[in-house]
């Protein structure tokens, strides 16, 4: 009788590899895969999944054209809002941080950095929670925004729901009883339809124990993940609004102007409403936002605004950075058919513009909010004080308290540098610390079209050009040497590069992705990352017909590589580059959602940091993992186990008999099927021989029969839900040697 195997199948963790020949596919990694991810989509963990959606970042769409400019640029401002995250370190609730709400029945308890409410196990079923912060005391005349990022471990079979309160203006000489509140309420219920969950959200208004409710409509969801924020505007507009990613709706909004109580407390509470008396789920808080003037004057502070250009029109983010507004030009108008790049020195942003040879377009730069200036929150002409800013320069960038400028069309190998710490002198006084260029420092020009300035570290700036790279040692004014890299690489754009978490550089080259480690002293050279994965895939990208974009992902730790067509397509594929698992994973998105910038993003509140992506469409949007779409559109998603040899040997085939696949309780559906053949390539070009559907949980397992000689498990998403895989083990036996017809 053939022996049975149970035979357990890793997610290729390694991403996509198709350089070696089937035979030889290499451990943990894949011949074929589509937006999916080593990390799981729901909690983060490495056992593979569906890649996070895309949301909108800013709810504005800034114009009909694509955004062509993003940047981040630091500046004082002045009589700030205060912005705190509270976490929940060690193993209880800190009594120095947050005191106990005592309306509600138990207490919050902590572990691994989150604050949650555990169920009950015995009657009445739900336990309540509440915690107000000892330490904030707001402003009561002022604006004011308060938001908590929520998991419901919830089972929509099982009728569960649960409740989370963000909760302000409580009272301060006796804060555990909210006789005065202003309360955002999000509940999850059991849905209806195609969506398990539905979501009902409540204003709150509590005055000297009058309680006034304004309700939202339902709203349904696959999601058990939300961010729940309560925003009152100078105006006194109380809002509540939503958010399963960084595209935040407002659902319920009502004057509070006379209404609402003077009291200057702030705080949260979570609590089940039903569920099924299992002590080990738990409704989950993580990192508490506060953002809200405090009682009396505050110190100017630095500040990143986020600034970004479409249509002709330069835009900012507003203090709360949660909207764009359009910012004054007078008579600076930026070209928008094309990309422009910015560089900030002292609270200004330096945009060089420019179009045809010798057209003599002129940069401009960008006062955010400074006191004083006359030019404060303008786009105006950048015009020298002492000789002339060189005109129709592409590139633009820092070295050594210097503003260069680089890659005019009708001079692409000429560079120029500022007077040290003024951008506005540009005059070539012979002096060291003056105005320098290739033409007149001993470094000299390149005589190749420089096509990236890329700020390395203080001793060092990297000169990508199209056929090598170069690194200028120390500074022009004082003897400064181009040292070549190398001779067989070159970068192919200005957007074809990112810095890394550790002080590398990632490039994008003709011959692939490569990176150039830290400038930690010694010798530079370059590291090719791509090429011994993909031999095809990153290679001879066109510049004249692509616009490559990078960025580092803080939050999810690797590389987005977008390669977006000049004109619109769909199909195209891009790239996530995962710095753990070194895998490469192939990304599509619907064309008018390509990503023309793409910007990492230091916000004020570590929350917010992101990579946020300028469409072709005029609207920023980023990546979050608890978006099901990709702002609202389903993507395929799916992932081959394989190659499996069925029979006990490489001589021999086999037969497939069952699958068993299990799936994190909060994952959405998946669709598995087979794929066998008389070979490996057969099996991977062959359909499907057996196919179903698994839900959430373990479900049981399927059985089937299919034979040959290697097998291919495709699994892939349903319904456009996120998913993810715990487990796949598959039963095999061995049927007798290889038949050759």
């Amino acid at each position: 009788m053939a022996q049975a195997r149970k035979l357990n199948l890793a997610f290729p963790v390694g991403g996509l590899n198709r350089r070696l020949s089937f035979q030889a596919q290499p451990p943990y990694t894949t011949p074929d895969c589509l937006n999916v991810r080593s990390d799981d989509p729901l909690e983060g963990r490495q056992r593979g999944g569906s890649r996070p959606g895309l949301v909108k970042s800013h709810q504005e769409r800034l114009g009909q054209n694509w955004v062509n400019l993003l940047d981040d640029v630091r500046t004082l401002i002045v009589n700030p809002s205060t912005s705190q995250i509270i976490d929940f370190p060690g193993t209880q609730i800190d009594p120095t941080v947050w005191g106990v709400g005592a309306w509600m029945d138990h207490t919050m308890e902590v572990e691994g950095g989150y604050a949650f409410v555990r169920h009950d196990p015995g009657p009445p079923r739900h336990r309540n929670c509440a915690l107000y912060a000892k330490q904030i005391k707001i402003d009561t005349s002022r604006s004011i925004q308060l938001w908590v990022p929520v998991r419901f471990p919830l089972n929509p079979i099982l009728g569960e729901s649960g409740q989370a309160n963000v909760i302000g203006y409580l009272d301060e000489l006796n804060p555990q009883v909210p006789v005065n509140s202003v309360e955002a309420i999000g509940r999850f219920y059991r849905g209806t339809g195609t969506f398990p969950w539905k979501l009902i959200f409540t204003l709150r208004i509590n005055k000297n124990g009058v309680q006034t409710n304004y309700d939202s409509q339902e709203y349904q969801t696959s999601s058990t993940f939300f961010r729940l924020f309560l925003d009152v505007s100078d105006a006194r507009v109380a809002t509540v609004s939503f958010s399963f990613g960084g595209s935040t709706l407002p659902v319920v909004s009502a004057s509070i102007e006379g209404q609402s109580p003077s009291s200057n407390r702030v705080g949260f509470s979570m609590q089940w409403l039903v569920g099924d008396r299992d002590a080990n789920k738990k409704i989950i808080a993580d990192q508490i936002s506060f953002r809200y003037y405090e009682v009396g004057q505050q110190p100017s502070r630095p500040r990143n605004f986020l600034v970004a250009h479409s249509a002709s029109q330069l835009y900012r983010d507003s203090e709360d950075g949660r909207t764009m507004r359009p910012v004054s030009q007078q008579d600076a108008i930026l070209s928008s058919d094309r990309r422009l790049w910015s560089a900030s020195h002292e609270g200004r942003l330096f945009i060089a513009d420019w179009g045809e040879p010798n057209a003599a377009i002129r940069a401009k730069v960008y006062y955010p909010t400074i006191g004083g200036d006359p030019n404060a929150d303008k786009l105006v002409l950048w015009t020298a004080t002492s000789g002339e800013v060189p005109a129709n320069c592409q590139l633009i960038s820092r070295h050594r308290d210097r503003i260069v400028l680089a890659g005019a069309a009708e001079l692409p190998h000429v560079w120029y540098m500022s007077a040290i710490g003024d951008p506005f002198d540009w005059f070539g006084s012979g002096l060291p610390d003056g105005a320098q260029s290739g033409d007149s420092a001993d470094a000299g020009n390149l005589f190749e079209p420089i096509t990236a300035l890329i700020p390395y570290s203080n001793d060092y700036m990297i000169f990508g050009c199209s056929d090598s790279i170069w690194a200028l040692r120390g500074d022009p004014g004082f003897g400064a040497v181009f040292d070549n890299l190398t001779h067989a690489q070159g970068i192919i754009d200005n957007g074809a590069w990112a810095n890394g978490p550790i002080g590398e550089i990632f490039f994008l080259s003709r011959d692939g992705l490569y990176v150039l480690p830290s400038a930690t002293g010694g010798e530079i050279d370059p590291i090719s990352l791509s090429r011994e994965k993909l031999p095809e895939e990153l290679r001879d990208v066109d510049r004249e017909q692509v616009m490559v974009s990078m960025a580092y992902d803080v939050i999810h730790r690797g590389l987005h590589i977008y390669l977006v067509p000049r004109l619109p397509s769909d199909n195209i594929l891009h790239f996530w580059h995962s710095l753990e698992s070194k895998g490469f994973w192939p990304v599509t998105h619907r064309a008018d959602l390509h990503p023309i910038t793409i910007l990492r993003h230091e916000a004020d509140l570590p929350g917010d940091t992101s990579v946020i992506m300028g469409g072709r469409d005029g609207y920023l949007r980023k990546m979050d993992r608890g978006a099901a779409s990709d702002d609202g559109t389903p993507f395929d998603s799916h992932v081959l186990y394989g190659p499996v040899l069925m029979g006990q040997s490489g001589t021999h085939e086999g037969m497939a008999t069952e699958l068993d696949v299990v799936l994190p309780l909060a994952s959405g559906p998946v669709g598995w099927g087979i794929k066998t053949g008389a070979t490996i390539e057969s099996a991977l070009s062959n359909g499907l021989t057996a196919s179903g559907v698994r839900q959430g949980g373990r479900s049981g397992t399927d059985r089937f029969r299919a034979r040959g000689y290697a097998l291919f498990l495709r699994v892939s998403g349903l319904d456009g839900n996120p998913w993810s895989i715990e487990e796949a083990v598959l039963g095999t036996h061995t049927t007798g040697r290889i038949k050759i017809s």
